[in-house]
């Protein structure tokens, strides 16, 4: 394990030399927020009550929600994978008492948390000041949205795990699958919209599918429009998706592994 948190440590220490590129995203993403929160304070002032909670749960439901967004970015491995598919590279992991798939898993999380220390916490902090940020309706809820998250954080790096996979069967990730992922999880996670506006049969629709445990859920759990049982279902769901995803990484994983030993590294 001490290897492995070495990997994690060392990815964080990477990121902090570009200090330049976390001023920009903080800055960047606290703009986007600014625009949110007027943008939804207007709809609220011609619909007041109108939205299912209230003005300051839905401010702080996007404050929330740009921080998970600035973590989660950093989840994202598919094109780095790839390119170590088409390098080459990572024919060497396969042999090495280190392998690739937890390297990769620690990487992530090293640079997560950097994100997380370096830029959320720092836009947590000024959007609390700026636009008001609400404690957690309880300690419950704000327990099983915390378990929600970090499950959700392990599905989203196994989905870019599985996409950068692809690579061992084609020559080029194509750009179509990770634009087409990112807008999945846009439109479905309730990162830009809470998912109790859309109609009914989108609501339900978005209800069965992963992208929401990372923003909507943990959002609605700390803002209390969600009760800590209710979590605990959800926390069951999330759970049998991570399991079919990790069970579809092994067998991605060994597939491509047997391709790579047979043409020879």
């Amino acid at each position: 394990m001490g290897k492995y948190l070495f990997v994690a440590w060392t990815s964080m220490k990477t990121h902090l030399v570009y200090r330049s590129e976390v001023v920009l995203s903080v800055l960047t993403t606290l703009f986007t927020l600014t625009i949110q929160v007027f943008l939804w304070r207007s709809l609220y002032g011609t619909s007041p009550g109108a939205l299912g909670v209230s003005v300051d749960a839905m401010v702080t439901y996007f404050i929330l929600s740009s921080v998970v967004s600035l973590v989660l970015r950093y989840a994202d491995t598919g094109w780095e994978i790839s390119d170590d598919v088409k390098k080459g590279l990572i024919a060497s992991f396969v042999v090495r008492p280190m392998g690739y798939p937890l390297r990769m898993l620690f990487t992530v999380i090293g640079r997560c948390a950097f994100a997380l220390v370096f830029m959320a916490a720092p836009l947590a902090v000024v959007g609390a000041l700026l636009f008001h940020l609400q404690a957690p309706v309880g300690a419950a809820g704000l327990l099983v949205a915390a378990v929600v998250a970090l499950a959700a954080f392990l599905i989203y790096f196994v989905i870019w795990f599985i996409t950068g996979m692809i690579s061992f069967w084609l020559t080029e990730l194509p750009w179509a699958v990770p634009s087409f992922i990112n807008a999945f999880v846009w439109f479905f996670s309730g990162s830009m919209i809470p998912l109790w506006i859309y109609p009914p049969w989108l609501r339900a629709v978005a209800q069965v599918l992963p992208a929401r445990f990372a923003y909507d859920m943990p959002l609605s759990l700390y803002i209390g429009r969600v009760t800590p049982a209710q979590g605990l279902a959800g926390l069951a769901t999330e759970a049998a998706w991570l399991a079919g995803l990790l069970l579809l990484a092994m067998v991605v994983w060994r597939a491509g592994s047997r391709r790579l030993a047979i043409q020879g590294g």
